[in-house]
């Protein structure tokens, strides 16, 4: 506390300042890197779980496309159908090693996918090489098959299959596009839904058993339901949409007029059997299916599982953001708070000690000496001159001042006591300075000859002592004391002398008070303005006042005024070195002027004088050598020098308040912003989540 009572006041309000500021960046800085984290959960779960899920579906779909070929083969011997396993085999691989790679990071999901790689190449080897190499020695019999071969050579199935995976692409891109991760996944889907189909079709017809129809069934009802899903999710995109239902319509045709006409044919030549008993007892053995069902199964696991890991780290991302938000509401706060009891402490350790010395000094000045010697006043005067900044100096100052009055008050009205006891020989104790040395000299030059002229210095004395500053020496005095009534009259004019500069410096001290007293408390600098402008012209006995404060650093705009009247036609902006005011502001000297009856701007002119301002006084002020604004006076009578000084000697005063409130209100600028920033972000927030 000592400390910062010891510091000059524009260092505390600096500190303060950079106390706030620092809370502010400390803010920013925790905001900053609480974002920056939810930035990298956020990108975690976009370009790591959705590529991840859609890899998974991806890959168990080209294992459906190359058993789809394999079939597809096996049922025509046409060499076109084994397009989709070659081409399915190598990007299952490749696309194996991307999803690796994404998911290198769990162990335990790296050993599932490369089960799948095993039980891939086991099912290449054991089924489906040997299946394709014994229809191949197939195709070199004669198949008797003949309708059915008629049939699947059309390749009406494939045709409309092939339109459908165009579709499915089609929509699947846009949707990519999009970034609608349930979406793809219900189109891969419905994919592999019109795959399985196709692959328990062609089971059946290279077959002829019932239980290989179990996929095309499953398919068909699975396919419903994901269009389903898919359209409810689609029902606001019109062009997805129509793509939707253009997948539907072709799945529709091609069981009808592709799924359904086989079937029914495998169902006649199995009544009439055909050739392709080698092939069929091969598939029979059912290796490639049990594998194929293993794979599927370690697809669903690994699904899952990667399912459940993006919940989890969703729900970690929910609960960050969570934090994230209670964190800024808490720091905010603390900041308001903080700075709120930081500029009441600073405020307080200015105000205080300047409303007691006020009040003290009213007292002094009402003749109230005996307040200075209080236990009370003691102990406060003891607490603001141990201060080493300006308010200790102010004390300082002031209680040599209260003691000085009292030692010279006690040693005049020893002098006086001791005359009015007959002691003439009496002489002055204390040590009078300035001005006040002339009072010992008048005291002393009148007591050495009161003796001779008692009666007269009585009679002066008395006129002296009711207030009058014109008493003169009735009495005639010849020779030598000719000096004494000359002494009289030197001393009665000194005395008047001393009488109106105290007066003057009474006027000019009521007229700083009155200013503080205007000025204090946390006001908003227009308010602070006009309570300046219009005590200062009033106080002067002007006519009208401007107050001009300085804007954007080289500007002059008048925000507050006293009887003035602004129009459309009247300038309420000056740039520096504009007009008389802009030269004063440039050269940061008092102007005065004097100008005729027609130069005088329209005022608000009284009732009973119609007084106009002719004589322009523009006084700039400062803070620590940076200008603040200009005060304009304006009056009817040129103003005294008492004026004069009087408003030269404020002016420091003035630059010092509105220093502080342009601080205060830049201090609250800072806090509204903080709050504005943290509810920006708890917006977008929201609708993230929203």
């Amino acid at each position: 506390m000592n400390f910062f009572n010891n510091l000059k006041v524009g260092k505390k309000i600096i500190i303060g300042y950079i106390a706030i500021l620092t809370l502010m960046i400390t803010i920013t800085a925790v905001l900053l890197f609480s974002l920056y984290k939810l930035t990298q959960e956020f990108n975690f779960l976009v370009y790591h779980d959705q590529p991840v899920l859609t890899n998974a579906h991806l890959l168990e779909k080209l294992l459906v496309d190359m058993e789809t070929g394999e079939r597809g083969f096996l049922i025509t011997g046409k060499d076109e159908f084994l397009e989709p396993y070659y081409n399915g085999d190598t990007k299952f691989r490749e696309l194996l090693e991307i999803e690796k790679q994404l998911i290198s990071d769990n162990p335990s999901q790296v050993s599932v996918l490369e089960e799948i790689l095993h039980l891939h190449n086991k099912w290449t080897k054991t089924a489906a090489q040997p299946e394709i190499a014994k229809r191949f020695e197939a195709n070199k019999a004669t198949v008797n098959a003949n309708y059915l071969q008629e049939m699947l050579g059309k390749e009406v199935g494939k045709s409309i299959l092939d339109k459908l995976r165009i579709v499915l692409e089609q929509l699947e891109a846009n949707l990519a596009k999009k970034g609608e991760l349930e979406s793809i996944i219900l189109t891969v889907k419905i994919a592999k839904d019109m795959v399985d189909q196709e692959t328990g079709q062609r089971g059946f017809i290279i077959t002829g058993k019932d239980n290989f129809l179990e996929p095309y069934r499953n398919g068909q009802s699975q396919l419903a339901i994901n269009i389903a899903a898919l359209q409810q999710r689609l029902v606001e995109d019109s062009e997805n949409l129509i793509l939707l239902r253009q997948i539907e319509t072709l799945a529709n045709e091609w069981i009808e007029k592709a799924a359904k006409p086989e079937i029914d044919s495998r169902h006649t030549m199995n009544a009439n059997p055909i050739t392709m008993d080698d092939v069929a007892d091969l598939i029979q053995v059912g290796t490639g299916k049990n594998i194929l069902d293993t794979i599927r199964k370690q697809f669903a696991y690994f699904i899952k599982i990667e399912k459940q890991l993006n919940k989890q780290r969703t729900e970690n991302v929910k609960q960050n953001v969570v934090i994230v938000r209670n964190l800024t509401i808490g720091l905010a706060l603390a900041t308001i708070t903080i700075g709120m009891l930081l500029g009441v402490f600073i405020s307080h350790s200015i105000t205080r000690p300047l409303v007691k010395l006020t009040d003290m000094a009213k007292k002094m000045a009402d003749g109230d000496m005996s307040q200075v010697l209080t236990k009370q006043n003691r102990f406060y005067m003891d607490q603001i001159t141990i201060r080493q900044d300006e308010m200790g100096d102010i004390g300082k100052a002031y209680d040599s001042l209260a003691n000085y009055f009292g030692a010279l008050i006690a040693d005049i009205v020893q002098v006086v006591q001791e005359q009015a006891n007959g002691n003439l020989l009496v002489t002055p104790k204390v040590e009078y300075k300035g001005d006040f040395i002339q009072i010992k000299n008048s005291l002393e030059i009148s007591l050495s000859n009161l003796q001779r002229v008692i009666n007269d210095i009585v009679q002066v004395s008395q006129s002296l002592a009711e207030g009058g500053q014109n008493a003169v020496a009735k009495a005639e005095y010849k020779g030598d004391f000719i000096q004494i009534k000359t002494a009289l009259e030197t001393a009665a004019d000194k005395l008047a002398k001393a009488t109106s500069y105290n007066s003057i410096q009474d006027w000019i001290k009521t007229g700083q008070a009155q200013l503080n007293e205007k000025t204090s408390g946390e006001q908003e600098i227009t308010k602070l303005a006009k309570n300046i402008i219009s005590f200062l012209t009033t106080y002067v006995e002007a006519q009208i006042g401007l107050f001009y404060q300085v804007k954007q650093g080289d500007k002059l705009k008048i925000i507050a005024s006293y009887a003035y009247t602004i129009n459309e036609n009247t300038p309420i902006e000056f740039n520096f070195g504009e007009s008389l005011v802009g030269q004063a502001a440039l050269k940061r000297k008092v102007i005065a002027i004097t100008q005729t009856s027609e130069e005088c701007p329209l005022v608000i002119r009284s009732v009973l004088t119609g007084a106009l301002p002719r004589h322009i006084l523009l006084l700039p002020f400062l803070y620590e050598d940076e200008l603040k604004g200009v005060i304009e006076i304006g009056s009817s009578e040129g103003l005294t020098e008492i004026h004069r000084n009087f408003l030269e000697l404020i002016m420091p005063n003035i630059g010092i308040v509105v220093n502080t409130a342009d601080s205060r209100a830049k201090m609250q600028d800072l806090l509204k912003q903080s709050q504005q920033q943290a509810e920006e972000l708890q917006l977008k927030q929201s609708a993230i989540f929203g």
